[in-house]
């Protein structure tokens, strides 16, 4: 996979969460496709959410416009047969191998650098689908495969993921000590807000995508347009 497109160059430091499919894709028109969700769970502690943002194939993914007990939902379309995905949690900018002037050949991050990377693979337990969720080493290259689904938070953050199911990836779920961590609400907002801004240069990459989903809370029927 090849990304054509102007460069600009970061300049700050920010944190990203990446999810990786294996599916062999670049842009969001695929084939037998089905949506996952991704949840982030916060604790109820939490008075309002902080503001998340991913990016998913070269596409910039905005929340779902639903939130139900601190819980903040993301919605990509994959090909319904992809059972494995990875997670990354890293406080270092993915940096971009160039191929030529401006064409990006893969990213990659400092595997010497503080990460968590988990492999997520669908396995059929009991007569029901489920995530088999293993942490393990980034490759010593550092090297990303295609297809990087990235949100901007921080790492100490996440306390473990878990759940999930045939549509639904495991949630990742937020430490409940977050509030001291951080040394307030206020200041777990703004560490959001600047990990936002300084991510600003990283969404020269991605195009964003229009999409209309919508979650029944009555019937939990979940309605969506992707175009």
């Amino acid at each position: 996979m090849k990304i054509n497109m102007n460069i600009k160059m970061l300049k700050k430091s920010t944190l990203f969460l990446l999810f990786i499919t294996i599916s062999p894709l670049f842009s969001l028109q695929v084939s037998n496709p089905t949506m996952f969700t991704i949840p982030v769970q916060f604790p109820a502690v939490l008075k309002t959410m902080p503001t998340l943002c991913m990016y998913y194939c070269g596409n910039r993914i905005k929340p779902d416009d639903y939130n139900a007990k601190n819980k903040i939902l993301f919605s990509i379309l994959e090909n319904r047969l992809c059972t494995r995905f990875w997670l990354v949690i890293t406080d270092t900018v993915p940096q971009w191998e160039i191929i030529t002037e401006n064409t990006i050949d893969h990213l990659k991050i400092d595997p010497s650098h503080n990460y968590k990377f988990y492999s997520l693979s669908l396995v059929m337990q009991e007569g029901a689908y489920a995530w088999n969720i293993q942490e393990v080493a980034i490759p010593a290259t550092g090297k990303l495969p295609d297809n990087t689904l990235i949100l901007a938070y921080n790492p100490d953050f996440v306390d473990r993921l878990e759940g999930g199911n045939a549509i639904e990836l495991p949630t990742i779920i937020i430490k409940q000590d977050i509030v001291d961590i951080a040394g307030s609400q206020e200041l777990l907002h703004e560490q959001s807000i600047e990990l936002l801004l300084s991510s600003l240069d990283y969404n020269a990459l991605h195009a964003n995508i229009e999409q209309d989903i919508r979650h029944d809370k009555h019937t939990k029927i979940v309605r969506t347009i992707v175009t």
